[in-house]
């Protein structure tokens, strides 16, 4: 436990000191960890990380981190975006199926999942009032996991996917959303966010939900791949895709959330 809360506060220290920092400072953290997430899973699945599908997966993933449209020039990505996952199908034509359409199915949703997920993080710290809105949803999300962690070894009795998730109760599945839920008004307080009450206690709730099945969809693949960890780079925490499993559910999450409710949640 000791281990687990000094790598918590000297790494969530660094992470939030880059994420206020913005710019390119955020932008670094973010590819960084998309790249990273994407190399223990390339790990997980017992696959080489220099092997050229996989490298085509961190092109991929770091070009669906930074998509956008709009300005000609960023239709190139489109095109990049295009090229890579042709170049993927075209090495199971190339290799005569040793690299096989299965083998690089998992290349495809690993990079789309992992970059798209980010793309949403990254996005949201870059509008009007981005920062607000990025440590809003962190506390709501952090807040869960905390609480869903510490309610569950206290009164945790009734399992929520013991298949997927032996550990995880239902009891800290909804004391991790209650507390999600008050942490998003206590932060909508202290960030200055305009807000009513109501729709914001339901974007909460859904960020709150969004986490917790980002860490189940986490859980599932490594339990699917026979790994504990999907790695060992944050002590007492495993690996990246370990730590911000549930960020890459989150902010979409919180994008849909918030373009549904726009016209409730904010005064």
């Amino acid at each position: 436990m000791a281990k687990r809360i000094a790598t918590g506060v000297i790494g969530g220290g660094v992470f939030l000191w880059l994420t206020v920092w913005g710019g390119g400072a955020f932008a670094g953290l973010i590819a960084a960890i998309g790249l990273g997430m994407f190399y223990e899973y390339v790990r997980m699945h017992g696959d080489r990380p220099t092997a050229p599908h996989a490298l085509l997966g961190f092109a991929l993933t770091f070009v669906l981190i930074f998509f956008t449209l709009g300005e000609i020039r960023d239709r190139l990505k489109l095109d990049l975006l295009w090229a890579v996952t042709f170049l993927l199908l075209f090495i199971a034509v190339a290799t005569q199926n040793r690299v096989s359409l299965r083998r690089l199915s998992y290349i495809l949703v690993g990079a789309v999942y992992i970059g798209l997920g980010l793309h949403y993080f990254h996005a949201v710290r870059n509008v009007e009032r981005g920062l607000s809105l990025t440590l809003w949803v962190l506390a709501v999300v952090w807040t869960t996991d905390t609480a869903a962690y510490f309610v569950g070894r206290a009164v945790g009795r009734h399992l929520l996917w013991p298949s997927i998730s032996p550990k995880k109760t239902w009891e800290g599945a909804v004391g991790g959303l209650v507390a999600g839920m008050a942490a998003a008004l206590i932060a909508a307080e202290v960030l200055d966010l305009p807000y009513r009450t109501l729709p914001l206690f339901a974007t909460a709730a859904l960020v709150s939900i969004g986490g917790q099945v980002g860490d189940l969809i986490e859980s599932a693949i490594k339990r699917s791949l026979g790994v504990k960890d999907s790695g060992s780079l944050l002590p007492g925490h495993g690996g990246l895709f370990d730590r911000f499993d549930s960020l890459i559910v989150a902010f979409p999450t919180f994008v849909w959330a918030a373009r549904m409710l726009a016209p409730f949640l904010w005064p």
